[in-house]
């Protein structure tokens, strides 16, 4: 009892064998679908069988030394496929009339040179597709944070305009909200008491007003956008300070 439960221990902290990669030898098929010729790698951090997805390739390169067993006499070499089954996890080897025509050599060395360059491939690939997105969101944090360094640099050189670009975003904010008043009541409540960073209390007021008579006067079809000449006219014509 102690043995086995020493065997059981060792099970769980070495972990479950790997089966080998390549079988040594062929053998029966295995089911319609031909002989196992490879198996990839499974391990806990590398699961190789990600790359062999879609995998197929023939050719006269796999089989050597054939000998017919059936009516059919066939060459030395024959024709066959290698195709990888996502279902199974394993490379199946095939050819025409299967060990029924004939008994061959399966070239091992062949398919899994062929195989793992396969893989190599399509993992060097793979690193290089990752790389390159984490280049480009790395390059476009890059422009983000170089975007806002400007920003705040040209809103400390020039609070008054920047402000004025904020009260006319504030003023579109106002009059698209205004086209559901209902639905978007608590939304143009939140504008109009929250402090915002550059607009000033009465000018947060005024953008208000002024989005409440354009959307009266024209009924309440407006497109938002088209007024924003006039908006920016008033405030520089006023003489108005957006940040107070």
């Amino acid at each position: 009892m102690k043995k086995i439960t020493a065997i059981f221990i060792s099970v769980l902290i070495s972990g479950c064998a790997l089966e080998p990669r390549v079988y040594p030898k062929a053998r029966p098929y295995d089911n319609p679908e031909g002989y196992i010729v490879y198996k990839p790698y499974a391990g806990y951090q590398r699961w190789d069988g990600r790359y062999l997805s879609g995998f197929y390739s023939s050719g006269w390169q796999y089989l050597d030394n054939c000998v017919a067993t059936g009516p059919l006499v066939p060459d030395k070499h024959l024709q066959a496929s290698i195709r990888y089954s996502d279902k199974d996890d394993v490379v199946y080897l095939n050819y025409a009339g299967g060990p029924s025509r004939a008994k061959c050599d399966i070239k091992y060395d062949v398919i899994k040179a062929e195989i793992e360059k396969y893989i190599s491939d399509a993992s060097a690939s793979e690193a290089a597709r990752i790389d390159a997105e984490i280049k480009e969101e790395q390059a476009a944090e890059n422009r983000r944070v170089a975007a806002s360094e400007r920003l705040k640099k040209a809103r400390k050189e020039n609070p008054k305009e920047s402000a004025t670009g904020d009260a006319i975003e504030l003023f579109v904010k106002y009059c698209e909200a205004l086209k559901d008043a209902t639905g978007n009541a608590s939304y143009i409540d939140s504008l109009r008491s929250m402090k915002h960073e550059y607009v000033g209390p009465g000018t947060n007021s005024l953008m208000y007003i002024y989005a409440t008579n354009l959307f009266h006067n024209t009924g309440g079809s407006v497109y938002c956008q088209y007024a924003i000449p006039q908006v920016k006219e008033r405030i520089y014509s006023l003489g108005i300070d957006p940040t107070k």
